[in-house]
């Protein structure tokens, strides 16, 4: 029960902080706001997707490639971050 007292009372003090103009984080489309950088994971999905997309570029087949959804293609290249 002690526990369920002091939810009430640290929530009122987190909703207060994020309420104030002053410590206000900028949001996306706002003037101030700095886009966060993309971490080594994005930019080796990026990479393996430039790759891929080069590949089917430069593949001369008769035949119409079936393209790969993303989320297929995050699973694909996530299994290859792992490894």
């Amino acid at each position: 029960s002690s526990a369920a007292a002091s939810t009430p009372s640290s929530h009122k003090r987190r909703k207060s902080s994020t309420c104030s103009d002053i410590d206000r984080r900028p949001k996306k489309g706002d003037e101030d706001y700095i886009k966060r950088p993309e971490n080594a994971f994005i930019l080796f999905r990026r990479k393996c997707c430039e790759d891929r997309q080069q590949e089917e570029a430069s593949a001369l087949t008769d035949g119409p490639t079936k393209k790969q959804r993303q989320a297929d293609l995050s699973k694909t290249i996530s299994q290859q971050w792992k490894a």
